[in-house]
């Protein structure tokens, strides 16, 4: 069976918890995929800062647009730079400002800026320790075209869309669209 992605995001953020059953033992996860705040944070900087150094923004007003205290304001600015994403003037008219259109910047790029890889399951992230199972596992090659998909996701997504997001509810039938060959069962 081939999961489409839209089943998957929706079964991964939608659920706070999850009960899974291993070996015959039940797991309480209490965290699926939950970014932390201060991720959530640096999209609503990202949102307030424009392109081109003539739009910079110094970090005072970036924090008031924003409803973000200045230190952890000055925290993700900091981070967004050294990922390239945002730029700084220096000067009495200086501030920050977006590196590129908002269009080139991915959500995944920013996930991964603040939150490391992107990645399901530590046995496809080969960066960190092996899994002690993985000789035997059989969930391995199914994690990784759930993940490939879910990784596609967040890099096709950019600012862009997220300044044109609205709550309406059809949002849903462009995630069906960009799945459509994946909803075989």
């Amino acid at each position: 069976m081939n999961v489409g992605c839209s089943l998957l995001c929706h079964f991964l953020l939608a659920l706070p918890r999850l009960l899974l059953y291993i070996g015959q033992k039940w797991y309480y996860i209490k965290r699926m995929i939950k970014l932390s705040k201060l991720t959530d944070y640096a999209f609503l900087v990202l949102l307030s800062l424009k392109d081109g150094a003539e739009q910079a923004l110094p970090t005072t007003e970036i924090s008031a647009r924003s409803n973000i205290p200045g230190p952890t304001a000055a925290k993700i600015l900091k981070i967004l730079s050294k990922a390239g994403m945002i730029k700084s003037l220096r000067g009495p008219v200086g501030g920050y400002y977006l590196a590129r259109r908002d269009g080139d910047i991915s959500v995944g790029e920013v996930i991964e800026a603040f939150e490391g890889r992107i990645v399901l399951a530590s046995c496809l992230d080969k960066s960190h320790e092996d899994c002690a199972l993985e000789s035997v596992c059989e969930l391995s090659n199914r994690w990784r075209p759930m993940n490939q998909q879910l990784r596609a996701l967040f890099f096709r997504w950019t600012l862009a869309d997220l300044r044109g997001f609205t709550a309406d509810p059809s949002w849903e039938d462009g995630l069906k669209n960009t799945t459509q060959g994946d909803q075989k069962r």
